[in-house]
């Protein structure tokens, strides 16, 4: 990954942070989404950085 991907990565993360911890009131309707992007882009950003440097 480039520093753009990066750094849209990191956007995307903390904008998913700041909703769930802001709307705590309507967590009902956006919860699945944010959850799957609080633990999905961590993920994500390991397997592809252990693809990458070790395959």
């Amino acid at each position: 990954m480039d520093r753009s991907e990066w750094f849209l990565a990191i956007i995307a993360y903390m904008l998913a942070t700041l909703v769930f911890t802001l709307e705590a009131d309507d967590v009902d309707i956006v919860i699945l989404p944010v959850l799957a992007v609080l633990v999905g882009l961590p993920i994500y950003i390991v397997v592809h950085l252990v693809s990458e440097y070790i395959y």
